[in-house]
């Protein structure tokens, strides 16, 4: 994609090429995210909106956002890692 394309009114695209082979398509993106949840709801004015975007996160907090647990590391790998860095390790004070 060439500079003179790469930005179109107030949009960044994103060229991407999902491989190096020649026949494959280039696929534009949008970089930047014109808007955000609850802002035409919010006011007429983008600078209103942002003014009460705290408001508008908290309420939308309990029907939007979820609590993502992390997997962890599989036993596999902590037994692994036991072996490799225990010699490395301070020995554990008793408590």
């Amino acid at each position: 994609m060439n500079q003179a394309i790469c930005q179109k009114g107030n949009k960044l695209l994103m060229d991407i090429q999902y491989s190096d082979i020649q026949t494959y398509t280039h696929v534009c993106y949008n970089g930047i995210k014109q808007t955000f949840y609850g802002r035409k709801e919010a006011a007429e004015k983008f600078s209103g909106a942002i003014n009460i975007r705290p408001q508008i996160i908290r309420s939308a907090a309990a029907s939007k956002l979820t609590t993502v647990n992390p997997p962890g590391i599989n036993p596999y790998n902590q037994a692994e890692l036991h072996e490799k860095f225990e010699p490395c390790l301070p020995p554990m004070k008793q408590r």
